[in-house]
């Protein structure tokens, strides 16, 4: 199972039974999560989400700063943005199966204004921007009954929740040029967070049931101030080379757990079997408040890239995104056990995130005539798996910790490409129109942005 959309380092609910075939737990919205932050601009999107490079029109402002100095005159931007995220879920195993969920989200996404201080005495060099950007969107609803569609049991019972995040940015950049090839740039930005993750599982022997047994609740309403910096650098008057870092933020959430523990198989003598008793999460040791500070992480980001201009029509750009993934797993990243069993020594060090590196290419190329000009664009983009792993070398070895790597372990995605393609144009050299699709085996993007320039 694939869950997206939370940067939420928590997983919650390691509650197998005694066998893993049998399992119940309420972790399985958090499994295998990859983070991803929506790529500002629709011309970005349409050249394969690379811009760092270039960065020439007002979403520098939140993608790499220093770009902003490309900027003459004063300018107001719109941008909005309809996506939706696929989550495959892993239903089965022997072989893997998955099922896909996702709900659809439109957002306005990104609108500024940039002032050129050309005219300021002492602040000729200087560029300002003032700036909302929405870096994560997310709903997903989804409901795994305890039997699939053809009669076979769920391998770790039924599950259902949901997923609804909302990440947004307002910011305040800066650009300074230098001289004439380097420009340097600065965002600081107040990111607000509003989530609610929820989780249950199921006790259901019906087909279709889905009957409460154990799960969690995530909720996140926080603000945090952080401060992007970025590098423009003109080898020559065709080519460009940039840098963004983009520092990771990360926000308070507090976890709620509900539901009972399944303790270890009681053997009976007389009737020759096993039998699992469960307990209240008030009766665990440690659990009598089943509330907990949590985090949701967004990762830190270092990208670089390069611009082109091969003829006067013709641009191409690349860049390279290194995401530590790997910080999602934090000092407060929430292990709880179901069997609440203490030998199963289940903690941060038996998971970890794969750090992932990102490739973006793609171009622009012109068409002009009659005094009219259309931008064709066209891009293709890398997406590494940075799903989330058990790590069993780590781990006591116990039945629990096996289930754990079935779960977290067998869906193996690998790296995915995606493609994107656009177009744009700008009339009477001052209201520019872009319009750009992406799609890769997780995302689908439709963003159309405006901007006036005065």
């Amino acid at each position: 199972m694939l869950a997206r959309g939370v940067a939420l380092c928590v997983v919650v609910g390691l509650g197998l039974c005694a066998q893993v075939v049998s399992a119940q737990t309420n972790e399985r919205t958090y499994e295998s999560f990859q983070s991803r932050v929506i790529t500002p601009g629709a011309r970005a999107i349409g050249m394969g989400k690379a811009f760092i490079g270039v960065a020439d029109d007002a979403t520098a402002a939140a993608s790499n700063p220093a770009g902003l100095s490309n900027l003459s005159r004063v300018e107001i931007s719109l941008e909005g943005t309809f996506a939706r995220f696929e989550t495959p879920r892993m239903i089965a195993v022997n072989p893997v199966r998955t099922r896909s969920f996702g709900e659809s989200a439109a957002s306005l996404s990104f609108a500024s204004v940039v002032f050129p201080l050309t005219r300021v005495p002492g602040f000729g060099r200087v560029t300002l921007a003032v700036f909302k950007n929405t870096r994560q969107r997310q709903r997903d609803t989804f409901a795994i009954p305890n039997f699939d569609g053809e009669g076979r049991r769920i391998p770790q019972g039924g599950y259902w929740g949901s997923i609804d995040i909302s990440e947004d940015e307002l910011g305040v950049s800066l650009a300074y040029l230098v001289n004439d090839r380097l420009s340097i740039g600065g965002t600081v930005r107040r990111d607000s967070l509003k989530s609610r993750v929820v989780s249950n599982t199921s006790d259901a022997s019906a087909p279709d049931a889905l009957n409460f047994r154990s799960g969690s609740v995530a909720v996140g309403d926080d603000h945090k101030v952080s401060m992007d910096l970025g590098v423009l650098f003109r080898l020559s008057g065709r080519a460009t080379v940039g840098a963004s870092y983009q520092p990771g933020v990360t926000f308070d959430t507090t976890t709620t757990i509900r539901g009972v523990f399944t303790l270890d198989c009681i053997f009976d003598p007389v009737a020759q079997r096993c039998s699992n008793p469960t307990l209240p999460v008030e009766q665990i040791s440690g659990f009598e408040n089943p509330e907990f500070q949590t985090d949701f992480r967004i990762p830190s980001r270092f990208i670089a890239g390069a611009s082109a201009r091969v003829t006067p029509n013709l641009l191409l750009v690349i860049d390279g995104a290194f995401v530590r993934y790997s910080e999602r797993i934090t000092g407060k990243f929430l292990i709880v056990d179901f069997l609440a069993q203490p030998s199963h020594l289940l903690s941060r060090a038996t998971y970890r995130v794969p750090d992932a590196l990102e490739i973006h290419a793609g171009g622009e190329y012109r068409l002009r005539w009659s005094g009219k000009m259309i931008a064709i664009r066209g891009g293709v983009f890398t997406d590494p798996d940075h799903q989330m792993k058990f790590v069993m070398s780590a781990s006591a070895r116990t039945p629990v910790a096996r289930g754990q790597e079935i779960q977290f372990n067998s869906f193996e995605p690998g790296t995915k490409f995606g493609g994107a393609f656009g177009v744009g144009t700008v009339l009477r050299n001052r209201f520019q129109i872009d319009v750009a699709v992406s799609r890769s085996f997780y995302e689908q993007q439709l963003v159309a942005s405006t901007v006036y320039r005065f």
